[in-house]
């Protein structure tokens, strides 16, 4: 199970005083019509400073822990 704390960023405050967004944006990466899978050596880093979340063979886990452990997967989706 992946979890994410949507906490407001302490980066500045938007329009009207209220804080920004934790999370700006969700990309689904992966469909039903089209898969993506990823050896570990191909699992991008998120251009935005975001996370990927991959499905491997030994659980969900973000793209990083995933180069860590060296494992590919499916990528599912990309959030910044």
């Amino acid at each position: 199970m992946v979890t994410t704390n949507t906490k407001s960023s302490s980066a500045g405050t938007a329009k009207g005083g209220k804080e920004n967004p934790a999370i700006h944006d969700v990309a689904l990466i992966s469909k039903t019509g089209r898969r993506l899978y990823r050896s570990s050596r191909d699992i991008s880093r998120t251009a935005h400073g975001g996370v990927v979340i991959v499905s491997t063979p030994k659980g969900v886990m973000s793209g990083e822990e995933a180069r860590k452990a060296r494992v590919g997967g499916e990528v599912i989706v990309e959030i910044w």
